[in-house]
């Protein structure tokens, strides 16, 4: 988990673990999504979907316009656009 500067919570959800590890090239049930409170209650009311198909993430930090997701044995770069919350790309 990790908190951006706008105040929301980045949380890794990992369904695949501890039973189903991929290959570097399969795609995992895993995600991140953003947990956001757009109405100042202080819980979260509204959850995006920022990547998905991710296999067993183990953390994230925020670096460089993006996110660099540790995925063991790679790190992935995902940028955060300035428009949007989908991210453009993964670079492995």
């Amino acid at each position: 988990m990790a908190w951006d500067e706008k105040g929301r919570l980045w949380v890794i959800e990992t369904v695949d673990y501890p039973n189903t590890v991929r290959d570097t090239e399969g795609e995992g049930d895993d995600r991140i999504k953003i947990c956001e409170d757009t109405d100042g209650d202080g819980r979260a009311d509204k959850f995006t979907i920022f990547a998905d198909k991710l296999n067993i993430p183990t953390s994230l930090v925020f670096a460089n316009g993006g996110v660099i997701v540790s995925q063991a044995p790679l790190f992935l770069f995902c940028r955060i656009p300035t428009a949007t919350i989908k991210p453009t790309s993964a670079k492995r």
